[in-house]
């Protein structure tokens, strides 16, 4: 037998089941501002970091990729890091990552990085391809980068970029 239901009943669940989603909306509203602030404060020595390693990481190339009996044949790496100015509004970084090669022949690859002060994201930019953003985000172990779905260190971000840049100009074996 059905207990007997006043009209207002329903009328009583449903502004409770909207002011509890409201609250809900409004914590998760609330924690995502706080880890957004925690982003944009973090990301200055989040970039700081990239192009640190990013700088250990392409001057590492030419030691390790200079074949011994040929110094004709080679990979280097170089960044260029730009600080804002007048001219130029966001910080940036260009990776070149060059093959020397006589019996190869010459490849090269270049990446351009830029960081606007107060930005979560770090612009991608490679010649003739749609630039991609790479959004910072404040997690358990700090800022991390999110790259297809995973998180990176700024070191673990400069060795995947370096590592792939690499992938394009190495030596065929």
């Amino acid at each position: 037998m059905m207990a007997k239901m006043t009209s207002s009943d329903w009328m009583d669940r449903e502004s409770a089941r909207i002011a509890d989603a409201k609250r809900l909306a409004d914590e998760l509203g609330q924690r995502q501002l706080a880890a957004s602030i925690t982003a944009q404060q973090g990301a200055p020595e989040y970039w700081k970091q990239f192009v640190d390693e990013v700088k250990v990481q392409t001057d590492g190339l030419e030691k390790k990729f200079t074949k011994p009996d040929f110094i004709d044949e080679k990979i280097v790496g170089h960044s260029i890091v730009e600080e804002p100015s007048a001219m130029l509004r966001d910080h940036s970084c260009t990776i070149i990552i060059s093959r020397y090669s006589v019996k190869f022949g010459p490849e090269s690859c270049d990446m351009y990085f830029y960081y606007q002060p107060g930005a979560t994201q770090i612009k991608m930019s490679v010649r003739d391809q749609r630039d991609v953003f790479i959004d910072l985000q404040a997690g358990p172990q700090g800022v991390m980068a999110n790259v297809n779905g995973s998180s990176m260190t700024a070191k673990q971000l400069a060795a995947y970029i370096v590592r792939g840049m690499y992938e394009r100009v190495k030596f065929p074996e």
